[in-house]
């Protein structure tokens, strides 16, 4: 039996379960290098949380795009991003260690694997960064305290190369839905937020991305129905 005779939907559960363990493990190990007051500990729900999004996002990947080039690239780099979101929603940090292999991996991979247009590829990366610089420039100016890492930065040129020039916007306004979500269902839970609560985007970022990779096509599709 060979792993291209399993059932699709069983080798992304496989896969995540084999890859759920050690990000897991990873992130505690990170963690437990930080100073105490630098990190908010994992509670109970941790493991199964990331163990489960190990599974679902692979799973939904294996919907779409079954076994393909797509699967393995989206379900692989995937990895890094999850694992990188746990620990920036623990400490706000987004480890260098996890960033930088996805900003090298992810053009690569959509340009010679995903075979993604040049123009669009270095487009999503250079514009989604760009733009997140101008606005960590506007709200130090602004407001003169740090908005938003550098760590943002480098994440976002990793996630615009893969979801394209194209559609950059649809995961930007997507992670943007997903944290103005969280910070509503955080009020709601009695944790009042205000302009100088804390909340790292690193996490609602990567939601937005793989949002858009699964459904930005037909959502951009709908949109030009909409409006043309």
């Amino acid at each position: 039996m060979t792993l291209s005779s399993l059932p699709a939907p069983l080798v992304a559960v496989l896969f995540g379960l084999l890859t759920g363990i050690p990000s897991a493990l990873f992130v505690l190990r990170f963690l437990g290098q930080l100073d105490p007051e630098e990190y908010t500990t994992p509670g109970a729900f941790f493991r199964p949380s990331i163990l489960t999004f190990s599974c679902v996002l692979p799973l939904a990947y294996s919907f779409q795009f079954g076994l393909s080039a797509h699967f393995w690239v989206y379900s692989i780099l995937g990895v890094l991003f999850l694992t990188a979101s746990f620990i920036d929603l623990y400490s706000y940090i987004l480890p260098d260690e996890l960033i930088y292999p996805t900003m090298l991996f992810a053009p690569l991979a959509s340009l010679f694997l995903l075979h993604m247009p040049a123009n669009q590829c270095f487009g999503g990366a250079v514009l989604g960064a760009g733009f997140f610089i101008l606005l960590q420039f506007a709200y130090r100016k602004l407001r003169g305290i740090e908005g938003l890492g550098t760590g943002d930065i480098k994440l976002m040129f990793a996630l615009g190369a893969l979801t394209g020039l194209h559609l950059l916007p649809i995961a930007v306004l997507l992670a943007c839905i997903s944290t103005l979500i969280a910070a509503a269902v955080a009020d709601l839970a009695g944790k009042k937020l205000s302009l100088h609560s804390q909340m790292p985007f690193g996490p609602f970022l990567c939601l937005g991305t793989a949002l858009t990779l699964l459904y930005g096509t037909d959502i951009m599709n709908w949109y030009l129905k909409l409006v043309l």
